[in-house]
């Protein structure tokens, strides 16, 4: 039976639904999961929640799992191409002949009870009847937006990990830091561990107050109970447990960027810790799943035009200096587009010093920034007369990042590509099309 045409008209319903909801509880997930029959009870939930770098640390942990054996069930946000991409098992996307009827059995659901379908809360009860579907014997699910009234945290988690805390999602989070970062801490759960990767400043203590409120069973922190792998003079040589964590250091991701690092030692952490939920992990299979990790879209490299683009997100401030902490290169060609609610002034300020010329890209969704408005924002910060463009399309910058000249030609200029992973989406699709044989 073919589900592609009629499945994709209803993708389609399905992506106009609100993204998310003002709601002030989880009672309506409750309510759905419950006429569910409770589908994420079958198996051990690892809740991913932080600004930036979830993706990443659940792709670790979840091909870290995988290489040891055991079936995993990874949900991710959002998609680059395909809706798929969101669900994986055993690192394969699932496919659309096993998500058709899952897409439509959930709206129907949602409809005998009475309740407004959300987006992201229909992915997440998908995602939870997937992996009761499939058998997996540990599932990863990477919250959408905070943690406290995110899809994600209506299911129970048998460990947290909190990666960063940042500005992002300000219409919904609010704009302190402080606040942000309680939001985020109650996805610690009562009685049950946690990672955390925050160590600076107000965001830690808010973390701690919060986390002191919901006693969770016990909490690592990075760079006190387990090494920063960013930072290789850390003298920490075990977990608090007693485990050696010294050959950590001599591991080789698979993901590129310096901020990997940091997003490795969370998911090594939290392997540890699911060694004591009987959850083992040879050092053998920890390094081949480290090694053989995909994540696409994150400092990722293509070839084409005789140059090399790297594409990343980078759709906030944190994110944007991490990635550019990666390019120290007096030739930077940064393609840069994003969408109308983040913070424009404060990613381009970031930007602009880095760069020798910058290309302003249309997002082909109705939220995107228009070029116009990033190049006036773009024209207010720089000092220097950079080499500033807009552009109609993504194919007309590629084009011109490819063909400019640059004041350094007896280097190759390197071209990036960020500022929202809708943009680096449409670019990975582009290059899909391509005969690069």
């Amino acid at each position: 039976m073919s589900y592609s045409d009629p499945y994709q008209g209803q993708l389609q319903e399905f992506f106009a639904l609100r993204r998310t909801s003002r709601r002030r509880t989880l009672d309506e997930m409750h309510r759905l999961l419950k006429f569910l029959k409770h589908p994420e009870h079958q198996y051990p939930i690892v809740q991913v929640v932080g600004t930036n770098g979830k993706g990443s640390t659940a792709s670790f942990l979840a091909a870290i799992l995988q290489a040891a054996g055991y079936r995993t069930g990874l949900f991710t946000s959002p998609h680059l191409i395909e809706f798929r991409e969101r669900f994986q098992v055993n690192g394969l996307e699932v496919e659309d002949k096993i998500l058709a009827p899952l897409l439509r059995h959930t709206l129907e659901s949602t409809e005998k009870i009475g309740i407004q379908p959300v987006f992201f809360d229909t992915a997440t009860a998908m995602a939870a009847q997937l992996f009761a579907q499939e058998q997996v014997d540990i599932a990863i699910l990477e919250a959408g937006m905070g943690a406290r009234l995110d899809a994600t945290t209506a299911l129970p988690a048998h460990l947290t990990i909190l990666t960063q805390v940042g500005c992002d999602h300000s219409t919904w989070l609010g704009t302190e830091i402080r606040d942000i970062a309680r939001d985020k801490a109650a996805g610690f759960r009562p009685h049950r561990p946690g990672v955390l990767g925050v160590h600076t400043e107000p965001a830690l203590s808010a973390i701690l107050e919060e986390t002191e409120r919901i006693q969770p069973s016990s909490l690592w922190r990075i760079g006190i109970d387990f090494p920063n792998l960013t930072h290789p003079q850390n003298n920490i040589t075990q977990t608090p447990d007693g485990q050696d964590v010294q050959w950590w250091h001599t591991l080789s991701p698979g993901l590129q960027g310096t901020y990997q690092k940091h997003n490795l030692s969370l998911a090594l952490a939290a392997t540890a810790l699911l060694q004591e939920e009987g959850f083992h992990c040879s050092p053998a299979a920890i390094r081949r799943g480290v090694k053989e990790v995909s994540w696409p879209g994150r400092m990722q490299k293509l070839r084409w035009n005789h140059h090399d683009i790297w594409l990343d997100g980078a759709h906030n401030p944190s994110a944007m200096k991490a990635l550019l902490h990666n390019f120290h290169h007096s030739s930077l060609c940064l393609i840069f587009g994003a969408m109308q609610d983040k913070e424009l002034t404060s990613l381009l300020q970031i930007a602009i010093p880095h760069v020798e010329t910058l290309i302003l890209c249309p997002i082909q969704q109705a939220r995107s920034a228009s070029p116009k408005e990033l190049l006036a924002i773009a024209q207010r910060i720089d000092k220097k007369e950079r080499s500033l463009h807009c552009v109609r399309s993504l194919q007309e910058a590629l084009q011109k990042a490819t063909s400019t000249p640059h004041s350094a030609p007896e280097q190759s200029p390197v071209i990036l590509l960020a500022g929202s992973l809708y943009l680096v989406g449409e670019a990975l699709a582009w290059w899909r099309t391509l005969d690069t044989t």
